[in-house]
Order: structure tokens, then sequence, then C-alpha cells
């Protein structure tokens, strides 16, 4: 086809169905063109790159925004209309057959020649050698089926042509960053011979591997026959159990066959590298990456041994009997619809043999607290009632008790049920009520009869996982001082399916304000509970919040356990379902709120908002001088409409703006900075720094030419909506506890720039929520409540004048990046918190006013400012304490890390 009907073929259908994924600017292919434009960065540093078929441009993005030069093109006219606005000066439509104009230090190109003609790719790949030294190639050599691949060919194809031109495979080089069969081409300038003396190194290399792999088999086969020669030794003392172990067995010969396959397979390779070609290295390549996977098979292979080390031990402790029943107990993992969930489960749901583990293990247990359940109950259903009470005699942890209320039930099956369960276990205590009192006064009979050192809530149709007060008292042994410890939960529906996994941070008071998020399962000191006088009547439906608030103002040993341990039932009357199943809950949750700003002597209004939860805007005591600081060079019209937007929406009456000018070269700039000062000669001010850029020196010289109880670091690139901003940060700044304070920052297109900052993304820190919708209500509601997070980004940061002194400022060394989050975790070092406003919104038009780490020094202080947060703050980026360690740190979207 001709150009023209080929830029008209590849149109919005195209992309759409062709490609896979629907090839679209989502998360997927930005994050995909992200980790290549790292590596290309980090193992080839261009300076100047071509994205061969850039398609949407996502690449050309990626390096643009990492400091490369690089430009795309594409035949697709829909392609590059929708490219980036930021990008589209950088990317035309054009054919890869015409001559490319300059020279590169790089090409790329991805997945495009199979989509042409012999002819054309001849064309193409001169053109590509004549006009770069370097070129990282993908085509796939196996997709026949896609309409528009009329030349499917195999890598050794491709080298041949590319040979042509004098450019040979890179064998040192791993461009599977790409695809598994991504070549990278050099031209090759030096004698043919030495190229050669590379591919044999390289050939010698694996083959060292690959003997390598070999013994480690040999040594496996040893090691299984020492332990087949050990089970025959002793064959005479397990012959009674011989039926019982099948599983184990079966599991065995599964691993001896495992062996034997690796074993094959490690001669086929031998075979394939003696009789390999160089134009079939990648064939190489993926055997290789076969094999690896055999070193996996050691720790398979040693954790079945443990585990029949462990029969041994159960048999002569407990008995042939007791391990007979016990192994007959089959693994049942819950199963879910959600994909992402259900690895999950798999991965850290316990076992049969693990639960059997915890219970050797209890017997260790230095602390061994009786832990009390209270449950009370009205009119549940028959199924629900027996499924709850099970759960707790399924437990693994042993002692005990059930306190059962019951709230004088109408149907009769409660009493039976109730009275069926005493005679069964005489762990479980039952008071029948005389009287309906709902649910406060019926959890406080409940409490009545506990006599436990802890006491633990579960609602009367709801589930605990068999190992939920095993991981309690594990953690009441490590942490005897604790006093409430709360647990990740999730949802369960009619089908018994599991749902809704909601793994939580570990205690962020002033997100425990804004939601309940602790939750299930709670655990309390009964003394404490006993102290604040249990539950208060008038606080129905949220009486469990009420009792944390209060509890948490006489404790501040809070633990989170950081694992499914409840079930939360999902029926027509609860509020797992929906919280409009129980409306007075979400008034009595307003009510158990106004009660702690009075008892916490912090004035306040209850904002309400989506899902029952609630913002509270505090009272501002003083109307204290705010300086607002902006750093700025050139980019005039950034600046002033930067300026406008505070000038002409911010309510607060107490403010004034410092702008630092770090050397503004441009007429018009300078010219806009004057006009500013002749409109707001008592609220605008102009320092002039004209140093190389250095955010932090900056900054730290603003903040000591500046006079306000409150500094707001401000960049010149953003634009205030909501008129309240202010007033809204100064009401958590003044307050005694908070450090700094975030704003919701938003790109033009209404996505999320910034909602708070999780710390080990990206190896360092990355920006919540990054991408989603604005209206989106995030991870549990997250982006909708006020939420603590460890940090929050410097484009609008406010905090007290003293706290900024107190912790020393900006870090200088921090030229460009991280400064601000190393000042947020100064902070917190400190024992302040970090807070996150989703009611202050501000547009971030990022990267207008910021350059690009384009220079080789560049490059090199980044890569020391990572190495220097990494090594300063270790422990906070391997645990955010405000983020889950069950959620993913590749991408900013809390999903569940399955990895």
């Amino acid at each position: 086809m001709n150009h023209q009907t080929a830029s008209q073929y590849y149109n919005k259908y195209y992309y759409t169905h062709n490609c896979g994924i629907p090839y679209e600017r989502n998360e997927h292919w930005l994050e995909f063109f992200n980790g290549i434009a790292t590596k290309i960065i980090q193992n080839i540093n261009p300076k100047t790159v071509l994205d061969a078929g850039c398609a949407m441009g996502f690449l050309v993005e990626e390096l643009r925004n990492k400091g490369v030069e690089s430009w795309g093109i594409d035949i697709s006219e829909y392609a590059i209309n929708n490219v980036h606005h930021s990008i589209k000066p950088y990317c035309r439509v054009g054919s890869l057959v015409d001559d490319l104009t300059q020279q590169y230090d790089l090409i790329v190109c991805i997945e495009v020649l199979e989509h042409l003609t012999t002819e054309e790719i001849e064309k193409v790949i001169k053109n590509f050698c004549d006009h770069s030294s370097d070129i990282l190639f993908s085509s796939t050599p196996f997709d026949y089926q896609e309409s528009t691949h009329f030349n499917v060919q195999p890598p050794e194809y491709w080298a041949e042509l590319f040979a042509q031109h004098g450019f040979y495979r890179d064998v040192n080089f791993d461009a599977s960053f790409i695809t598994p069969w991504a070549i990278r081409f050099i031209n090759r300038r030096e004698p043919f011979k030495r190229t050669v003396r590379q591919y044999e190194n390289k050939f010698w290399l694996l083959w060292q591997e690959n003997i390598a792999v070999r013994n480690k088999l040999i040594q496996l086969e040893n090691s299984l026959s020492d332990k087949d020669t050990y089970i025959e030794q002793n064959e005479s003392q397990l012959q009674e159990i011989q039926s019982q172990l099948q599983e184990i067995q079966s599991q065995l010969q599964e691993t001896q066959s495992q062996l034997y396959h690796y074993q094959v397979e490690s001669q086929k390779a031998q075979a394939t590298i003696v009789a390999m070609e160089t134009s079939k290295f990648w064939k190489l390549r993926k055997v290789w990456f076969h094999f690896k996977s055999a070193f996996a098979l050691k720790k398979f292979f040693f954790k079945k041994i443990a585990q029949l080390r462990l029969i041994f031990i159960l048999i002569l402790t407990n008995g042939l009997t007791y391990t007979i029943n016990t192994l007959k107990q089959n693994d049942t993992i819950p199963l879910s619809d959600d994909f992402n969930y259900q690895q999950w489960l798999t991965k850290n749901y316990p076992r049969k043999i693990d639960l059997i583990l915890m219970t050797e293990s209890i017997k260790c247990l230095q602390h061994k607290p009786i832990i009390s359940i209270i449950m009370p109950v009205y009119n549940t259903s028959e199924n629900f009632l027996k499924e709850a009470i099970n759960s707790v005699l399924n437990q693994v942890y042993p002692y005990w008790e059930l306190c059962i209320a019951d709230d004088a039930s109408t149907k009769p099956h409660i009493r039976n049920i109730l009275n069926e369960y005493i005679n069964k276990d005489k762990r479980i205590k039952v008071v029948f009520r005389t009287e309906n009192g709902h649910i406060s006064k019926s959890s406080n009979s409940a409490i009545a009869l506990a006599k436990g050192e802890y006491i633990a809530l579960l609602d009367h149709d709801d589930l605990l996982t068999p190992h939920a007060l095993y991981e309690v008292v594990q953690l009441l042994n490590k942490h005897p001082e604790a006093d409430m410890i709360y647990s990740d939960e999730d949802k369960i529906n009619p089908e018994g399916k599991l749902q809704d996994p909601f793994f939580k941070p570990d205690w962020c008071p002033d997100s425990f304000l804004s939601r309940m998020y602790t939750c299930h399962l709670g655990v309390y000191r009964r003394s404490l509970i006993n102290e604040i006088r249990g539950f208060r009547e008038g606080y129905e439906g949220s009486q469990d919040y009420d009792l944390v608030l209060r509890l948490t103002e006489k404790t501040d040993n809070i633990f989170h356990i950081s694992s499914i341990l409840y079930h939360w039932r999902i029926h027509s009357e609860s509020t797992a379902q929906n919280i409009s199943a129980k409306n007075y809950a979400t008034v009595a949750a307003q009510q158990a709120i106004k009660d702690a700003l009075k008892r916490r002597q912090e004035s306040g209004k209850i904002i309400p908002v989506e899902g029952g939860h609630h913002i509270v805007r505090y009272e501002i005591k003083n109307y204290d001088l705010v300086t607002i600081i902006i750093p700025t060079k050139n980019l005039g019209n950034i600046l002033n409409n930067c300026l406008e937007s505070i000038f002409s929406k911010t309510t607060y009456p107490n403010y004034e703006v410092l702008v630092i000018d770090n050397g503004s070269t441009e007429e018009e700039t300078k010219k806009i900075i004057e006009s500013w000062k002749a409109k707001e000669p008592q609220r605008f001010i102009c320092q002039i720094l004209d140093i190389p850029f250095n955010f932090s020196k900056i900054n730290n010289y603003a903040v000591s030419h500046s006079k306000g109880k409150y500094i707001l670091f401000l960049n010149n690139d953003t634009e205030v909506i909501n008129s309240d901003w202010l007033n809204a940060m100064v009401e958590q700044a003044q307050r005694a506890s908070i450090g700094a304070v975030g704003a919701l920052l938003l790109y033009p297109d209404n996505t999320i720039q910034h909602a708070g900052v999780v710390a080990g993304i990206g190896g360092v820190a990355g920006h919540s929520h990054k991408y989603f919708d604005a209206d989106n209500h995030g991870y549990f509601n997250q982006l909708k409540t006020i939420n603590n997070y460890l940090a929050v980004t410097g484009a609008c940061l406010m905090c007290r004048r003293e706290v900024f002194e107190e912790v020393g400022g900006f870090e200088e060394d921090l030229a460009v990046a991280f400064n601000d989050i190393d000042l947020c975790f100064k902070m917190i070092d400190k024992g302040y918190r970090n807070i996150y406003l989703p009611h202050v919104k501000l547009y971030h038009y990022e990267s207008k006013s910021r350059g690009y780490e384009d220079t080789p020094e560049k490059k090199v202080r980044f890569s020391n400012e990572i190495k220097y947060m990494q090594l300063k703050w270790q422990k906070l980026i391997e645990h955010d304490p405000c983020y889950s360690p069950n959620l993913t740190i590749q991408t900013e979207d809390y999903s569940i890390d399955v990895s």
C-alpha cells in the first residue's frame, strides 16, 4: 500500500483492536515506555534519539521527561495527532523510507518493520544505518495472524540485513527490557576478526554458565539420593503411616520428575551450544532463561524436606493418630473473582502445613494471653451465626474465650444455636439479655463476661481467618506494650468468594479522623476499654469508631498487622454492601468526631463527603502572616498566570508573595514582575538571587528574607483553583502535631499529578494516584479524605516557620531532586505528621519551568541525589508506614503486589 493509504489504515480502530491491550494513553503503556526509557539512559546514555515508528510518542515523551533530546516519526496521522501536547513539536508524520535528514546517537525501532514489504525494509535499514551507529531493534518473530504483518522473520534474517551495512549484534548487551527478541545493532568499525572474538567470548561465558547450572543439578540429585537413603533406613518405622504420606510422596516424585526434566533440558542445551551459529544467539538466550528457574527448585525441595521433618516431630510429640488426622485436612485457599487478589491469596493465605507450624510454635511463646472475643448477636441468620462461631473454634491459637451477648433476639433459632455451642466448648460464654438495647449496650454486656487481657471485636455475621488470633499474639510477644492492634480485611460475598481486600496503613491519626479505616480485626487492652467505660449509647452504627477515637487518646501504642485476618460479610443489611444501609451510622460518626474535637480542644466544622466519611475544617485561631515563596526564572507568562490566580482568588486576609528571581534574562518576565510590584505594592516582593539553580538554596534564602509565621513553597507553574485554599492549609499548619501540609495538584486535563507521596516507588518516592481522574475516589476513598503521608510535594507545601527552622530547612546538597521529600522526612523524624488535603486544589503545569537531565553533569548529580536519599532514609523508603507492604511500589495506582 502507498504511504497515504497506510496512514489511513493505522487509524483509531487499528490502535484499539490490533495491539493486544488498546494502544492509548493509559498507565500500562506509559509504564512500559517509562521502563524502556530508563533502561536506555542507564545502559546507553544517548544525547539524541529517534523513535522510528513512534505511534503516539510515549517513548519520546518519557525520554524527554528524563532529559534526552528525542524525536519521533510515524506514518499514522491518527497516532501523531494523539501525541501529548508537550511533545507535539518533536513528532511528525512521515515514512521511514524517506531521508531522516540528521544524525542520531541512537535509533529505536520497536515492532515496526514487520509491517513493511521486503523492498521497503531494505531501504529503511539502509536509512537507519546511514543516520546512526547505534540501533535498538525489535521485530516479532512469530505473530503471523496480525493482518498488517507482511514480513514476520526470525532474528537471523534481520541480523543478515544489518550486517550488509557493517552492523552486528552487540552480544554483551541485553535488550530484553524491550522484548525477549530485541537486539542492539552497532556499527562495527574494528576488524571483523575482533567481532568474531567477542562472539566466541560470549559463547564461552554462556557455556561456563551452563556447566554451573549442570553442577547445581548434580548437587540436587546427590542431595535427593542422600534423603532417599535416609528414608529407606527408617522405612520400617513409617509403614503404619505410608498411606497418609501419599501426597508428600507424590510431591517428591514431581520434584524428581522436574529434576529429570531439567537434566534433559541441560543435555539439549549442551547440544544447542555446540551446534550454535552466531546469528542464532537469541535461541540460546531463551534456553538459558529456562535454566535459571532451576535454582528456584532448590528452595522448593528443601521446603518439602522441612515438611517431612515436621511430620516426624508431630509423631513424636503428639502421636500417630493426631498426625494422621492433621494430614487428612485439605488445603483450602479461598476463591476470589479478582485475579490479582487470587494471586495474593494463593501466595499468602496459610496452608495446612503453615497452620501446623503455627500450632507448634505456640508452645514456644513466652506470653500466651487470653483473648476475649466480643460478639453481640441479634436475630442473625442461622448459617451466618454458625459460621461466625465456627471461625472462632477453628483458631490455631487456643487461648481465647468467646463472649456472646444476645440482644433479646426474637427468632427462636438463636437461643438453640447458642445453647448448643455452650455445651460444645467451655470457652464459649453467653448472656441472654431480657430487653433489646441495641449494639452498644449488647457489646458492653459481652465485655462484662470477659476475663481476658485483651478483647477482640467480631460481628455476628463475619468471619475470622484461622490464624487471626495467632498473628495477634505473635505481635504481642514482640510488642507487649501494644494497647490496640488492627489488621487488614476483605469482604465475603453471598457466593462465598472474597473481594475488596483493604490493605491498610499503619496508625495515621489524621487519616482516622477523616475515615474509620482500622475497623476489623480490632483488638484492645481490656483495662483501657474498662477505663473509657466501653461503648457509648447513642453512637450505634459508629460505636466502634467512637470507641477507638476515645481509646487512642489514652495511648500511642497502636500496632497494625499487614495481613488479611477478617472477612466482612456482604448482605443487604450490612454496611459492607452500602453505607446507606445504615445512614444513622454516618450521623453517629459525625457526633463521635465532634466529641473528639471537643475533648482535644480543637474547634472545627465537620464536612461530610461521599462514602460516609468526613473532612474536618478547623477554626483558625489567628490569621497570622503567610509568606508564599515562588522561585522563578524567565517564563513570565507562566509566572503571571500563577500570580493572577493567587491575588484574584485568595480569600485569606493576611499573606505576602515573595518571588525569588533566579537570574531571569527575558525582558517580558522583568516587565511582568515590575507590573506586579505596582499592582500589589504591599503584598508582592521580588528578590534577585542569580546563582546556578539550586532549589534548596533558593528556598532557604527566601525563608531568611520572609516575615510569615507560615511558609508556603509554591511552584511558578501552578494555578489556584479554590478561593479558600490558603485558609484550609493554615487550618492544618497551625496544629502543633502537623509538619508539612500538601494539596491536590491536577494536570490541565483534570487528572491527578499529586495527592501525597508514597515512599519506595521508583527507588525513592512517587506520587499517590498519579494520572487518576480528579473525580476518582481513589483507594478506599483515599483521594476524597484527609490523609497522612510521609511526604508531600514541594510544588505546594506549607509549614510553620518554626518547624522549617527546627529541621534545618532544605538540604542544599540536594540541588534539584528529592529536597522536598527530604524536608518532609526530617519532619517525620522529629515527630511531626505530614498531611494531604483533598479540598485544596491547584493546577500544576508540570515540566514547563523545569529543565531536563540532559548533560553528564546533571545525570551524575541526579544519581548522587538518589544515593543520598537511599542511604539517609533507607528505613522509611523500605517501609512507608502510611502505605501497605501488600501494595505495589512498581506503580502509583495502589494495586496489589503480586510479585
